[in-house]
């Protein structure tokens, strides 16, 4: 069992291990898993793509290559690319002679992504429980109390869900299993726009901390069975609001 974690100890964000999700930072082609320099056309992807998640290109919108070139004065060539790399992560479909356009899903779609999402960030919860180190578990603990602080607080829904993804980014990452950490990855982006609809009111934000605050003793106390339940309800919550959200 961790110690507990007191209310000074979740004040000094900048002392935290786990940082908020950024979508142009851990996902995907990101600084974190590529030793390299992101190349021009990653940069591109990385930037037009968190325009996407905070709704500055809405779903089905049209995104001419044209436009993006002049916007990073570059050539057509780089563009192209930034959309491939993004229809790789479904944030964009490129349509044979009529370009890219931001992804619009459906509600059965919504639907699918959220299910999977929750089978897989409830196993990572449980490995995690199982094999994490009391390190790892006093991390765990200050980014879940600072997120259950945040939602009594006037946040905006943005900071809240990219908290929220960072923990279960963390879990995954020390579940242990590498090809869970890049199956949850390959779904955040996808899924991040949705989430952020679901939890957009106070009350659902409020909601979900009580299901956090449960998760952080279950996690201490290495209660495999209940923390994957309750950490696949989490999701599952987040996924019913999101299509009641676009019904």
């Amino acid at each position: 069992m961790t110690e507990t974690i007191n209310d000074s100890s979740i004040q000094d964000v900048s002392s935290f291990f786990i940082k908020p999700w950024q979508g142009n930072e851990i996902f995907g082609w990101s600084k974190s898993v590529m030793p390299q320099p992101l190349s021009l056309a990653e940069q591109i992807a990385g930037t037009v793509g968190e325009k996407i998640l905070q709704g500055e290109y809405s779903p089905g919108q049209r995104i001419p290559e044209q436009l993006l070139s002049e916007a990073f004065h570059v050539s057509r060539g780089p563009v192209r690319e930034a959309l491939m790399l993004l229809a790789t992560e479904r944030l964009v479909i490129i349509e044979p002679r009529r370009g890219a356009r931001v992804t619009q899903l459906s509600s059965e779609e919504v639907e699918e992504i959220f299910i999977i999402r929750a089978s897989l960030v409830g196993l990572a919860s449980r490995l995690f429980a199982q094999k994490a180190e009391k390190n790892m578990l006093g991390e765990f603990e200050k980014a879940a109390r600072y997120l259950i602080k945040i939602a009594g607080e006037d946040t905006d829904p943005d900071t809240y869900v990219r908290w929220s993804y960072a923990l279960s980014l963390y879990t995954a990452k020390y579940a242990g299993l590498p090809r869970l950490f890049e199956m949850i990855n390959s779904t955040a982006r996808e899924a991040y726009r949705y989430a952020r609809m679901s939890l957009e009111s106070k009350e659902r934000r409020l909601e979900s901390c009580d299901a956090w605050a449960n998760i952080i003793e279950l996690v201490k106390n290495r209660r495999l069975d209940e923390v994957e339940k309750a950490s696949r309800a989490i999701v599952e919550k987040t996924g019913q609001a999101a299509l009641l959200y676009l019904k």
